[in-house]
């Protein structure tokens, strides 16, 4: 399955996401495709909102992933409803949503209820990533995987919206063992 990486790194620090690289080598190191759309004004070209459409229209992902800080994550939920809201006009079936990163593992629940994400990351999530995104491939119903909390049924409803769905219609699974850091592959920088 192909994963986009989308770090909404704007007007914040200048820099790379390590917990993206090493994200990226475990799905690459089990025969996962990913892309990383860096936002960042030092970092030129930014691509504008329509051409981050067009790529993901173009490359096709299965899931996008998102990492953000506190300071980030307003810019990668703004950038999450715009997106759900061009497939919705487009009447294009938009992948999976997927955040994680320091704030999303924070404050998980209030993450969610932005009703934005079909899934928000808690702590680390190399192999907890790798079950969801494979779990997705397959079909399956992804609603159970450790480290997230997802709507029920692995997927947001169309109906969902901003702080409207109380936590009943999520499943919020405990944080799993810490992967193992000496048996992962190599940052993918």
């Amino acid at each position: 399955m192909r994963v986009l990486f989308v770090y909404p790194n704007l007007y914040t620090q200048m820099g790379f996401n390590h917990g993206l690289a090493s994200l990226s080598s475990r799905l690459k190191e089990h025969r996962h495709a990913t892309r990383l759309v860096n936002l960042n004004e030092n970092l030129p070209p930014v691509p504008s909102r329509d051409e981050l459409w067009q790529l993901l229209r173009e490359w096709g992902p299965g899931v996008i992933g998102f990492s953000c800080l506190t300071q980030q994550y307003a810019a990668g939920l703004e950038l999450a409803e715009w997106l759900r809201a061009r497939a919705r006009e487009e009447r294009v079936e938009l992948p999976a949503l997927v955040v994680g990163g320091i704030h999303p593992t924070m404050v998980p629940l209030d993450v969610m209820k932005d009703g934005a994400w079909d899934h928000v990351g808690v702590g680390e999530c190399e192999d907890a990533l790798l079950e969801l995104v494979t779990r997705l491939e397959r079909g399956e119903t992804p609603d159970d995987v450790r480290n997230f909390v997802s709507w029920k049924h692995g997927r947001r409803p169309a109906s969902a919206a901003r702080s409207t769905h109380a936590e009943e219609h999520w499943v919020h699974h405990p944080v799993g063992e810490f992967p193992a850091f000496a048996n992962l592959p190599e940052p993918d920088y």
